[in-house]
Order: structure tokens, then C-alpha cells, then sequence
């Protein structure tokens, strides 16, 4: 037991060794220290302290304490130690409650004078490990306080550069932001973007109320959007883009985009609306819009031309019609200039005059106009006098309105006139009055390509009176006129073509369907993408791409047709096989629909290079193929098991030197008595449409022009049409 002197003896070194661990900088010196002290209680020799250097540095140069009795730096970790193993040394633990920071290794000298002092020994370890701990944790608040200090001057740093990069894009911005007070509803900054936007001085700008950048029709709408839009957001979350206008300094309205955004400065909160100005993409939805509804009165058109009941009147009214309503007129007029007294006819009209007298029919009635020695009179005389289509919306300051409004006509608020051509000669017009808005350029254009479809119709119509008028009279042409026969049957070849062609523009309507309808679902889908946010750049994109695809197939339609009706003017070498699939890939889903499968067969050796007229070539495949496929329809009518097929073999003869094409199909074959007769002028077996030319022209083709041969025969279950053609090796300059 502790005598009262021996604990008032304890307590005052604790107290001293207390005050001095404090002080000592290094675990070096408070070792070295407490040798001193504490080798003077009775009982211990000496004193040594080994700790874990990695959980104790207390500075940068005392990685461990310094070992008394070895002369060497030493570190102590679990057990080990030479002293610690040897007899006479007492180990005590520097821990505190969490931590285990190293020992203190006791040499004793008196065991039982050592006793009476343990504890204190064990309390003065208690607070050597304390210390070490409390330098241990001041050490990592100071680098924690280091790291704090380097990441707010980071942060300060990264505030300030985000401040000049907000700057530098706000400067930037190709889109006009305006900030307003969210409070105040006062413009509070604006960039150069919106300078350019309004017409008007940032400085003009600033200190302008936002409900000063909208025209004041637009206010109500305006209105609508912003509660829809910007209101319900509770953050500074951005808002879903909304259309309206601005007005400029010059009072132009200017459709935009906006997106607005509630943003915090310097305690202030502000509104940011980011402006964009999208004249452009509206402009693109017009002309997209407009080429819509043009494609649509084509197929409208194309429907009307196909059908033989069909004349120039009909035409006219569904032609007046459409340009009305792609105008947007109130009323219109379509005419046609006869072509030899050069009076100009009205086929249709509004109701121009009062008690509407110019509602006349005219397949009963002529309305017509004569031409005068100076021209035609009035506005519309106008453009048949230039030959140039014009618009005024302002009809009376046009040098030719004077006289040209008779009493009871209609006022004159705009007009637009555009003559319908063909190779400079006049075959009528197209008028259009009083839209409700101003003409434009781009109505200008739709009704020049109404009137270009409209010379062409009108022009089909004349022709086809002419062949008729030919037909009837062909028979004494032929006897009087025999030395023009070559020139004759080219025209007829070229006229076959022509009566064909309103099969040929249905058959446009039908490959333009699709299109049509692809293009129209963009439209919609563009809509329902710009309601929900989803427009941007790649959408766009990738809608104009769609877009494009689709007007890129019907004007390639157009053009395969087109060239299609294009006779050859002198003979080149083409492959028989290429042309049979050229002639294929516009008329193959014909027959499909018709219940026929064709069939082409191709002979692995075969040489397929000719010398000739290859538009020529598929009119005379395409008439042996619609005489087979008539043959077909006939038999089917009669019994519903059966389905047509026709076979196209393509092969060389044996040495090589022609090309041999047979046309086999199912369709019952022709009667053996007029078989001979088959290849005659005006020869036919159809009881209505048939013109008896077709194989009359083919054989012609075939055996005049490019020096073949044509043949027909009888096979089983139906007809073979054999064509031989001169063959051309260009490798081995074989030729028949």
C-alpha cells in the first residue's frame, strides 16, 4: 500500500511530467525525458519508449524513437522485442481508448519498490499516449485546414472562371438571351444577339418592360403559354420551349422559340429567356407544307387524266380548284387559247360578276375572248402578252388594269396570272384573285407548275384528237402518202406512247402513294415531336434526310417514265437483259396486281449485248407482254383456279450469233385462223380500246429498225412471241 507520502511524491511528478509532455516537441525528447524522471523513483533503473512510427510522427525528422540501451533507432509493433523478452523489464502500453501508439519497456531494479509506483507508471503512460494522440490529431486538422483552404480557393477560382465562361457564352450566344426581373418584369441585361434580334441598343433594351418585346395581339397567347409553360416550374429547372412573336424596332413580327429558366444572382431572383429566332425552320415547314399539298393535287390530276371520260373542262375545274385553294384565293379562272384563231376560252370561273354570269359551262357555252392587233387586253392579257407569269397586290397601280374591271366585276384586291407554255407556244392560263394575305414568290412557283401540268394535259387532249382524226384517215394516207411510210411509222410508234400515257400517270398516282404517305407521317410526327421537346438539331436532320429520300424516289419515278416516252434517235449497243429489268422495275407490280407471275430465265453463257433502239426494245416487249396479260384476264374471267404466268427465256442461238428472247405465258393461245393476221395494221381481237397497232408497231421495230426478227406461235396452255436479235461480242467481235 501507498504511503500518504508516497502518493503526495506521486502526484507531484505526475503533475510535473504532466506540464512538461506538453511542451516536449519531439517523442524523442519526452523518451529521453522521461528516463531522467522517472529513473529517479525507487525501484526503476531505466526507462524506454518504442511506438508505431506509421501511427505517431510528431514531426518530420522523428520517424521513431531512439533506442537508449541498443545505440539504434527502433520500432515496436505486437511482440518482438529483445528488452521486453528479457527478465527484469516490465511492459506497459501507450494506448488511449481507441488507439495503440507503441510501449514503454520499464527496467527494474527493486520489484517491490517498483510495485508501489506501477500505477503511477501506467497513469504516466495514459498520458504520454494521450499527448502523441492529441499532436496526431492536431496534425490532421492541420492538413484537413490546409486542404479545405486549397479547395475554397479552387472553388473560388472555379466560381470566377464558370462566371467569365457564362459570360463569354451569354456574349456569344448565337440566340438572344434577355435576364428579367422576375419581380419587376423589367429587363435587367441583354446580349448582342438580342440587339440584332429586335433592331434596337442593348442600352435600348435594358430597363424595356418584356411585355414591350411582343406585339400586342400575340399578348393573350402569349399569356397562355407563359402560365403553361413557365409558371408551374417550383426550380430553376428550365421550362419546355414555347412559339410566339417579337416585334422589332421596325414593328416586324418575328417568330421565335423561347426557353426560360429561373436563375439566382446576388441573392436577386431573375428570369434568363433564351430567344430563338426560327424564321428559317417556319419557312422550311411552309415549303414543305405547301410541296405536300402540290403532290396531293397531282395525284388528284393524275386521277383525272387516266380517265378517258375526262375532258379539258373537267381538268380545268379540278386545275382552277387546287390553285385556288393553294393560294388561298377567293377566286380563280383556268382558260385555254385555241390554237388556230388564238381566242382565249374560258373553261371555268368563279362567280366574278354579279348574279354570277360568269358561271358558264362552257361544252355548251363559248366564253371567249378575241386576241387584239396590240395583244391581249387587261391584267390577264398582260401575261399572255410576256409569256411571263406576275402577281400585283396592288392590281390597280399595274399599268394594265385600267379598263380591265368591268361594272358589276368583283374589286380587284390581288391578282396573279401565269400563262401555261410548251416550247413558246401559248396553250392557255391560270388566274388567281384576293387571297386574304399578299402573293408571294413561292405561290408563283405552284401555279407555274399547276400551268405546266395543265399545257401538258391540254396538250395530251389535242393529240389525241389528232389520232383519232389519223386513224380514221389513216388508210388513205397510207395510199397516197406511201413514200413517207418510214417517217409515218416512227409517228405512230411515238403516238402508241402517247395513248398509253394516262396508264402511265396512274401508274405514277400508284408509285407516289406510298411516298406521299411516308412524307405526310413526317409532317405529323414532326408536330408531335416539336409538342414534346424533342426537336433538335440531329431531328431535324434526320427528318430532312427522310424527307428528302422520299421526294428523291417520286422524282426518280418521274424520271424513269419520263425517258421512258423519250424515242431513241440512233442506235447504240445496250444489254437485252438490263433492259428487260429497267422495263420491269416500272410495271412488274401491274401484272403482280393483275394475278400473273413473270418469270425471266437468263442462260449462264449467254451474250446479251445488241445494237439498237433500246426504248424502242421495251415498248415492243411491253406490247407483247399487255397483249399476254389481256389474254390472261380473259381466261381467269372464266375460271377463278387459274393464275396467270408468263416465262421470258433469254438465250444465244447455237453458233452465238443472235440473241433469242421467247415470251411463253398461260393464257389459251391465238385462234390458229387469225394467227397470220396478228402482225396486221389495225389489226384486233379487243372489242372496245383496241387500236390493232401495238404488234403492228413491234414487228416493225423488231424486223425494220434493228434488223431482227418477230415471230409468233402456239404452246401449251398459251402463246410464245420469239424476238431474235443480232448478236455483239465485244470481246470477240462476234456480230449477226
Amino acid at each position: 500500500m501507498q504511503t500518504l507520502a508516497t502518493q503526495a511524491d506521486v502526484l507531484g511528478k505526475m503533475l510535473v511530467i504532466s506540464d512538461m509532455l506538453d511542451v516536449v516537441p519531439t517523442l524523442r525528447g519526452m523518451a529521453e525525458f522521461l528516463s531522467r524522471a522517472l529513473t529517479e523513483i525507487p525501484g526503476i533503473k531505466d526507462v524506454y519508449i518504442c511506438h508505431e512510427d506509421a501511427l505517431c510522427i510528431i514531426d518530420k525528422m522523428d520517424f521513431a524513437c531512439f533506442c537508449n540501451l541498443s545505440g539504434r533507432t527502433v520500432s515496436y509493433y505486437g511482440s518482438g522485442c529483445q528488452l521486453a523478452d528479457t527478465n527484469g523489464f516490465k511492459l506497459l502500453s501507450l494506448k488511449t481508448i481507441n488507439n495503440l501508439y507503441g510501449y514503454m519497456l520499464v527496467s527494474v531494479k527493486d520489484t517491490q519498490a517498483y510495485s508501489a509506483y506501477e500505477p503511477f507508471l501506467r497513469n504516466i503512460c495514459n498520458i504520454v499516449a494521450r499527448v502523441i494522440e492529441s499532436r496526431h490529431t492536431m496534425l490532421k486538422l492541420k492538413e484537413a485546414n490546409e486542404r479545405l483552404e486549397l479547395r475554397v480557393l479552387e472553388a473560388t477560382e472555379g466560381l470566377r472562371e464558370s462566371e467569365q465562361k457564362y459570360r463569354s457564352l451569354f456574349e456569344n450566344s448565337p440566340d438572344a438571351i434577355f435576364i428579367t426581373d422576375s419581380q419587376t418584369g423589367y429587363i435587367v441585361d441583354a446580349n448582342f444577339s438580342a440587339s440584332l434580334l429586335l433592331g434596337r441598343s442593348v442600352n435600348e433594351i435594358k430597363g424595356m418592360h418584356q411585355s414591350q418585346l411582343y406585339p400586342k395581339s400575340k399578348e393573350q397567347c402569349l399569356g397562355e403559354a407563359f402560365e403553361k409553360n413557365v409558371r408551374p416550374t417550383t426550380g430553376y429547372e428550365r421550362s419546355y420551349p414555347f412559339e410566339t412573336y417579337v416585334m422589332r424596332a421596325d414593328g416586324k413580327e418575328i417568330p421565335v422559340e423561347i426557353l426560360a429558366q429561373k436563375i439566382l444572382s446576388k441573392g436577386t431572383l431573375l428570369l434568363q429567356g433564351v430567344f430563338r429566332d426560327i424564321r428559317e425552320r417556319k419557312h422550311m415547314e411552309e415549303v414543305i407544307r405547301r410541296e405536300l399539298d402540290f403532290q396531293r393535287a397531282v395525284a388528284e390530276l393524275s386521277e383525272a387524266l387516266l380517265s378517258p371520260e375526262m375532258d379539258i373542262v373537267d381538268i380545268s375545274i379540278i386545275i382552277n380548284k387546287q390553285a385556288i385553294r393553294l393560294t388561298e384565293s377567293v377566286h380563280g379562272y383556268v382558260s385555254e387559247i385555241d390554237d388556230k384563231t388564238e381566242e382565249f376560252i374560258s373553261h371555268t370561273t368563279t362567280e366574278m360578276l354579279e348574279e354570277g354570269q360568269c358561271k358558264i359551262d362552257t361544252r355548251r357555252q363559248r366564253l371567249a375572248f378575241p386576241k387584239g392587233k396590240d395583244g391581249y387586253n387587261g391584267l390577264w392579257g398582260h401575261s399572255l402578252n410576256t409569256k411571263q407569269g406576275y402577281y400585283v397586290n396592288n392590281p390597280e397601280a399595274h399599268p394594265a388594269y385600267k379598263g380591265c374591271v368591268p361594272k358589276g366585276h368583283i374589286p380587284l384586291n390581288r391578282y396573279m396570272a401565269v400563262p401555261a407554255i410548251i416550247k413558246d407556244k401559248l396553250i392557255g392560263q391560270i388566274a388567281v384573285a384576293n387571297a386574304q394575305r399578299d402573293y408571294t414568290d413561292d405561290d408563283l412557283n405552284i401555279i407555274k407548275r399547276l400551268a405546266t401540268i395543265y399545257a401538258l394535259a391540254v396538250e395530251r387532249k389535242r393529240m389525241e384528237d389528232e389520232l383519232k382524226n389519223l386513224n380514221n384517215n389513216l388508210e388513205q394516207m397510207v395510199a397516197t402518202e406511201t413514200e413517207k411510210r418510214q417517217k409515218q411509222e416512227q409517228i405512230l410508234i411515238q403516238q402508241s406512247k402517247m395513248a398509253a400515257m394516262g396508264e402511265m400517270i396512274g401508274l405514277i398516282a400508284h408509285q407516289w402513294k406510298q411516298p406521299l404517305n411516308a412524307v405526310a407521317s413526317l409532317i405529323q410526327d414532326f408536330k408531335d415531336a416539336y409538342s414534346c421537346g424533342e426537336v433538335d438539331d440531329k431531328y431535324i436532320d434526320n427528318t430532312v434526310i427522310s424527307t428528302m429520300e422520299q421526294i428523291s424516289f417520286m422524282s426518280k419515278t418521274i424520271d424513269d417514265f419520263r425517258n421512258f416516252f423519250v424515242p431513241s434517235k440512233r442506235k447504240v449497243l445496250f444489254n437485252v437483259k438490263s433492259a428487260i429489268d429497267e422495263l420491269f422495275s416500272m410495271f412488274l407490280h401491274v401484272f403482280h396486281k393483275s394475278n400473273i407471275d413473270v418469270s425471266t430465265k437468263t442462260a449462264t453463257d449467254a451474250i446479251l449485248l445488241t445494237e439498237g433502239y433500246p426504248n424502242e426494245f421495251k415498248q415492243v416487249l411491253l406490247n407483247i407482254l399487255n397483249n399476254s396479260k389481256d389474254a390472261i384476264a380473259s381466261k381467269i374471267s372464266t375460271s377463278t383456279k387459274t393464275r396467270g404466268t408468263i416465262e421470258i427465256n433469254i438465250n444465244n442461238s447455237e453458233d452465238k450469233s443472235k440473241i433469242i428472247i421467247s415470251i411463253r405465258d398461260n393464257g389459251g393461245g391465238v385462234p390458229e385462223d387469225i394467227l397470220e393476221r396478228i402482225f396486221e395494221p389495225y389489226f384486233t381481237t379487243k372489242e372496245a380500246g383496241g387500236t390493232g397497232l401495238g404488234l403492228y408497231m413491234s414487228k416493225t421495230i423488231i424486223e425494220t429498225n434493228m434488223g431482227g426478227m418477230l415471230r409468233v406461235g402456239n404452246a401449251k396452255g398459251g402463246a410464245e412471241f420469239l424476238i431474235s436479235l443480232n448478236n455483239v461480242d465485244v470481246n470477240n467481235g462476234i456480230s449477226g
